[in-house]
C-alpha cells in the first residue's frame, strides 16, 4: 500500500483505530451539541450563503446540514472562487433551488480558469 508517511492520507485511518471508546463517545457527543447548535442558529433562515473558504463546510460535514457549492467568480484573475448555500436538516431542496437560481440568473458556472501550463 502506498502513502506510508506520517503526514499521509491512509494513516490518518490506521491511526484512528487507536482512539479509546470513551474518546469516541465523548467525540459523539460534542457532534450532537454542534448539530443542535447549528439547527438553532438556522431555524430563522431557509438557506444560508456564505463564500467558500468560511468553516461552514467542516461544521456541515460534522452536522450533515445540506450544502452545495456552485462558482461564482474568480480571485486574482484566475483562481475560482465558490459559493456555498447551507440548508437546515432533512430539507435538501431548498439550498439546491437557490443554488440552481443562482446559476441560471449568472454565467460563472460556464466560465473556467484559464489553464495555458497544461
Amino acid at each position: 500500500m502506498s502513502g506510508q508517511a506520517n503526514g499521509d492520507w491512509p494513516n490518518s485511518f490506521r491511526t484512528s483505530r487507536a482512539i479509546p471508546a470513551v474518546e469516541y463517545i465523548r467525540a459523539m457527543r460534542e457532534r450532537t451539541l454542534l448539530q443542535e447548535h447549528f439547527d438553532a442558529f438556522m431555524k430563522d433562515w431557509d438557506v444560508l450563503i456564505v463564500p467558500s473558504g468560511t468553516q461552514t463546510l467542516q461544521i456541515t460535514n460534522l452536522t450533515g446540514h445540506p450544502q452545495v457549492a456552485v462558482p461564482c467568480g474568480f480571485l486574482n484573475g484566475n483562481n475560482p472562487q465558490s459559493i456555498l448555500f447551507t440548508g437546515r436538516l432533512y430539507e435538501e431542496g431548498a439550498p439546491l433551488r437557490v443554488a440552481h437560481a443562482f446559476e441560471q440568473a449568472t454565467e460563472w458556472h460556464k466560465m473556467h480558469p484559464k489553464v495555458d501550463w497544461a
